[in-house]
């Protein structure tokens, strides 16, 4: 309700009893507005398009790195005679 009020998304027409001036969406919208704020401001996030972008090639080195080391097990498991599974608990790996 505070909100609402502080955004003049409300107006009184009698005693305690309000219409909304504005359309959900225009409510949802500065709602998610203010809580994304909130969260950039206390994660340290400055630039949000930078952070996704930094994310993202994090990602992709994982993933490089992920790939090449199920390539190495494999060429361990063919050269050995035994299945990928058995590699893969041989060294503790989780299967995804």
């Amino acid at each position: 309700f505070e909100f609402l009020k502080e955004n003049d998304f409300i107006e009184e027409i009698e005693q305690n009893h309000y219409v909304l001036k504005v359309s959900f969406g225009e409510i949802e919208d500065k709602f998610y507005e203010e809580e994304n704020e909130k969260l950039k401001s206390k994660l340290g996030i400055k630039d949000i398009k930078k952070e996704i972008s930094d994310i993202i090639k994090q990602m992709n080195v994982y993933n490089e790195i992920k790939d090449i080391a199920q390539s190495l097990m494999g060429r361990i498991a063919e050269i050995r005679g035994v299945t990928n599974k058995e590699i893969h608990e041989e060294m503790d790996v989780l299967e995804e």
